[in-house]
């Protein structure tokens, strides 16, 4: 199985750094899921959950205050406050 990696930036450092399955988030375009090859896309992110489906398909969720999606190749870097 591929795995996409993420990297969630905060102010404070970096709060997550991991491989998953599938990354779930709302964009002011509405909502995406993410897996491994998505194409590159650069959006800004919505006040609202984010999940985050591991590689054993277990789902943690977060609370998302906006920021800035970035996709890139394998990677998926998420820029918050």
């Amino acid at each position: 199985m591929n795995l996409l990696k993420i990297k969630i930036l905060t102010p404070n450092g970096v709060y997550l750094e991991d491989s998953i399955y599938r990354l779930d988030v709302r964009t002011q375009s509405g909502n995406m899921g993410i897996l491994y090859n998505h194409a590159p896309l650069v959006s800004n992110l919505d006040i609202a959950k984010l999940q985050i489906i591991d590689q054993d398909k277990k789902s943690k969720i977060y609370a998302l205050h906006g920021g800035l999606l970035n996709v890139k190749g394998q990677e998926a870097i998420i820029i918050t406050s």
